[in-house]
């Protein structure tokens, strides 16, 4: 039976901003079993999506002494665009008893032929040194099918250093890259065409090492990030391209460092390489955003008296049909997304999620201990807007199930004259990126006071370029940024009733 996720779509005659609202709290998983551990679909970045889009909801499921691998596939409602509705649970690991099977991670590929590949850690506490022989274990599925193979065993422990934390990545078309951690080093295979390669090191790391992600948009190279000592003995993160896997090289490495120990880094999907994590700070923690180009921070989560911890989610640009634009309408160039995140205070955890490029945030939560939010893509687009789901793992009944909400977020459309739509324009500045000036032209139709502005990715204004009445004509405008962070910012023309918004980056 099929649990439908009603959203709340908002649209407003107002100025161009990112906007979005949650739906209500739909339970996932219920029964007198524990659900732990909710993952969803990290695939389908780059490639196009089928005429019925999907993804996949991954989790562990504890019923007594049998442990198993379950997932559930999520999917637009058959009857109504706006509803998103999870089909009911597969198993992919068959149940065992006294089988401890935890941390899944999944991904799906639409590009070539439909594909998904989850993977998993697992240690039989049956054997002779239980909780120390962990081995992965892997299982796929093609097409829309909700049939998984039988799982099988990528690598064994074997007496070595415990396997943990598998993560599975896209590569190209139904090439899949599965990344786990051997004490000090970092290991992969890949999958491709059902076939999977044997393991090999992508990168040698330190003991102090506990934490790593990679990002690997479709057709893209992956990025990787870790966690690990610099030579003062503070916890940071380093990252580095993949730009050869046979054999492995790679790029020059970068170093974030921040006031405390990082932990937990997580890349998120957004036009410009950025990821969040954790960082201790005074005796709390607080959940860092951190965006590439000499890797400024900004406070996702901060408050003396909670832990903020585990921040994840997506920042994507809209995508509109131009063929289908009228011509009397302009459109957002800000990306739409969000960022979701624990807040734990000494009597309860909240889900918090913030809304993209806006000042607004808000709780997401049921009652209970929650924990463990994962963020997706996008399933389905409406109109101006892209549809998200956020899951998380509570246990408001006594067992721990697995909850969600799903959020719509995107801009809102202007309806102007005809003739103010094409004759006053609003160029992309040149270049972008940019190091420090850059050049913003714009064209006017009519007297008329105009200004043009810079913001922040907050929405703070930067710098205030026009304020003053012009003439018709042509104009460009210098901005320099000396001084300012490198990252996204968001200029914005005001002529009359007229107003377009641009993005741009600094890159120093």
């Amino acid at each position: 039976m099929r649990t439908l996720i009603t959203i709340l779509l908002l649209a407003s005659a107002a100025t161009v901003h990112a906007q979005g609202a949650w739906g209500k709290i739909d339970t996932v998983t219920t029964g007198n079993f524990e659900d732990l551990n909710p993952q969803l679909d990290h695939g389908g970045l780059g490639a196009p999506r089928p005429t019925t889009p999907f993804y996949w909801l991954v989790f562990e499921r504890w019923n007594g002494p049998q442990g198993m691998i379950c997932a559930k596939k999520v999917e637009p409602s058959a009857t109504a665009i706006s509803q998103v509705q999870f089909d009911s649970t597969v198993e992919i690991s068959p149940p065992t008893i006294n089988l401890l099977q935890e941390h899944p991670d999944i991904c799906t590929e639409f590009a070539k032929d439909t594909f998904t590949v989850a993977a998993w850690e697992e240690d039989d506490s049956r054997s002779a040194t239980p909780f120390l022989t962990w081995n992965i274990y892997y299982s796929y599925a093609s097409g829309n099918e909700t049939q998984w193979s039988t799982p099988q065993m990528l690598i064994g422990a074997g007496g070595s250093p415990i396997l943990q934390d598998v993560i599975v990545r896209p590569l190209s078309d139904s090439t899949f890259i599965l990344i786990w951690r051997s004490a000090g080093v970092l290991m992969f295979s890949t999958f491709s065409n059902g076939q999977m390669s044997s393991p090999d090191t992508l990168v040698v790391t330190n003991y102090d090492s506990t934490e790593f992600d990679c990002e690997s948009p479709y057709s893209h190279q992956p990025t990787l990030a870790w966690t690990g000592k610099d030579p003062s003995g503070r916890i940071v993160c380093f990252v580095a391209q993949v730009t050869s896997l046979s054999p492995v090289v790679l790029s020059q490495m970068d170093t974030i460092s921040s006031d405390g120990n990082i932990s937990d880094p997580r890349f998120i999907t957004s036009e410009v390489k950025a990821m969040t994590f954790n960082v201790e700070d005074g005796g709390r923690f607080k959940s860092v955003l951190a965006s590439s180009a000499s890797w400024y921070q900004e406070d996702l989560a901060s408050d003396s008296l909670s832990d903020n911890l585990n921040g994840t989610g997506i920042s994507v640009p809209i995508a509109i049909d131009q063929s289908k634009r009228r011509p009397n309408m302009t459109v957002s160039s800000q990306p739409f997304g969000w960022f979701t995140w624990e807040r734990r205070s000494a009597t309860d955890t909240s889900l918090v999620f913030a809304e993209s490029l806006g000042p607004n945030t808000d709780t997401v939560r049921s009652a209970g201990y929650n924990r463990n939010p994962s963020v997706s893509t996008y399933l389905l687009q409406q109109g101006f807007y892209q549809v998200f789901t956020c899951v998380w793992e509570s246990d408001r009944t006594g067992e721990s199930h697995i909850y969600a909400r799903v959020g719509a977020v995107g801009g809102d459309a202007i309806n102007e004259p005809v003739d103010q739509a094409r004759d006053f324009v609003l160029q992309q500045n040149y270049p972008n990126p940019f190091n420090p000036t850059t050049a913003i032209s714009y064209e006017l139709s009519d007297n008329g006071f105009v200004t043009l502005k810079v913001y922040d990715v907050l929405g703070r204004l930067v710098r205030t370029l026009v304020d003053k009445m012009e003439q018709p004509g042509s104009y460009a405008v210098t901005f320099n940024a000396s001084g300012l962070a490198s990252g996204m910012y968001f200029y914005r023309l005001q002529a009359g009733s007229y107003s377009q918004t641009h993005k741009m980056i600094l890159l120093k």
